[in-house]
């Protein structure tokens, strides 16, 4: 399948603008991506290894408090991102990550939950393999809403 653009709101734009010193429109981003050879990237990891859903497709900033605890959502399914809020417990194959922050200050947490530094954003968000994950991921979501919606106006 062949994406020319494709366009996705983005929840905390401000963040990666910070992060990586890049100019983003405030609520949009639009990712070019030249091909996508398989929208079930997901479902083609190893099956030793669960892969989280991509819970946004920039890194979120948050303010740390230094000595404090922090359970970061290794899931991606948390409603409290980047914080974990249990809902890894219906997965039943996640934990949260703790960690203490070593400062106070603002910090750019993994939204991507594809980090090689967890709990913090290391760029992995902009490789191509998360940005297909991540459209496929948005894709799938979109299908689903649209039958969901299909089926709601059928009752009606």
């Amino acid at each position: 399948m062949r994406l020319g653009a494709a366009q996705i709101a983005a929840d905390d734009v401000t963040g990666c603008q910070a992060h990586h010193s890049r100019s983003f429109p405030q609520h949009i981003i639009v990712l070019t991506i030249l091909s996508v050879s398989s929208l079930e990237m997901a479902e083609a990891a190893p099956a030793d290894k669960p892969v989280p859903v991509i819970a946004g497709g920039a890194p979120l900033g948050v303010d740390l408090e230094e000595g404090k605890e922090y359970y970061w959502c290794t899931c991606g399914l948390s409603k409290k991102q980047p914080f974990c809020d249990g809902s890894h417990r219906a997965a039943g194959i996640f934990k949260p990550l703790k960690f203490t922050a070593a400062k106070t200050g603002k910090a750019y947490l993994c939204n991507c939950k594809n980090t090689q530094n967890p709990p913090y954003c290391d760029g992995t968000h902009n490789s191509k393999d998360v940005l297909q994950a991540y459209i496929s991921q948005l894709l799938k979501a979109n299908t689903q809403l649209r039958e969901e919606n299909e089926a709601l106006k059928a009752k009606v």
